[in-house]
């Protein structure tokens, strides 16, 4: 089966050309390039002259919290499971 061009707009929802920019290629088009000039021309000349982040201690604090969370996790899985207590007392 081959779908003509003036067969595309049939196939697609009528909600979706209602949405914000959803109705042509155009809207995509211009944020793809928009984002590509950001990344390759635009980014790299205004961090040109910027210093680093220092991030160390932000990542150590990260890691141990890592760490302990996956103790944790190691020592929930691996601990025998406890009794369960009735729901209710019956006399």
């Amino acid at each position: 089966m081959s779908v003509d061009a003036a067969d595309v707009g049939v196939l697609t929802a009528p909600l979706v050309n209602q949405r914000s920019m959803m109705g042509s290629t155009s809207s995509t088009l211009a944020i793809c390039l928009s984002y590509a000039y950001f990344a390759k021309v635009l980014g790299p000349q205004l961090i040109a002259n910027k210093k680093p982040f220092d991030l160390r201690q932000g990542f150590e604090v990260y890691n141990f919290l890592q760490m302990v969370f996956s103790a944790w996790i190691f020592y929930k899985v691996n601990s025998p499971p406890q009794p369960r207590q009735p729901l209710c007392a019956l006399d």
